[in-house]
């Protein structure tokens, strides 16, 4: 059962993306390297600096759009095993070469009823 203290990020995605995790062929998920995704992700330290790590968040939870809450069909959660930035990732999985990048490192997939 996951625990209430542990947090979760919460990500929709296009059906593309969600059927190739869903799969098992995705096994990361790219966010940009922006203020937002910054201020989301990361911790603040109080020098003023920002810590990226999976400290923030224990699991990420992929919906389908906007599905109602009570729909587990177009949910899944997984365990983040980690984050960190990276230049460009693998283009099939929707990342361009050049861009700056947060990658979510998938871990185990939790079912829906935890």
């Amino acid at each position: 059962m996951i625990n209430n203290c542990k947090k979760v990020l919460y990500l929709p995605l296009k059906k593309e993306w969600f059927d190739m995790i869903a799969s098992g062929v995705k096994t990361e998920e790219y966010r940009l390297m922006n203020d937002f995704w910054t201020k989301r992700i990361c911790t603040k330290a109080k020098d003023g600096s920002f810590e990226c790590s999976k400290k923030k968040f224990s699991y990420v939870e992929f919906t389908l759009g906007y599905p109602k809450k009570n729909d587990i069909s177009k949910r899944m959660r997984f365990e983040i095993s980690a984050i960190y930035p990276q230049r460009g990732g693998k283009t099939e999985w929707g990342a361009k070469s050049d861009e700056m990048y947060f990658v979510i490192k998938l871990g185990t997939k939790m079912e829906m009823g935890d």
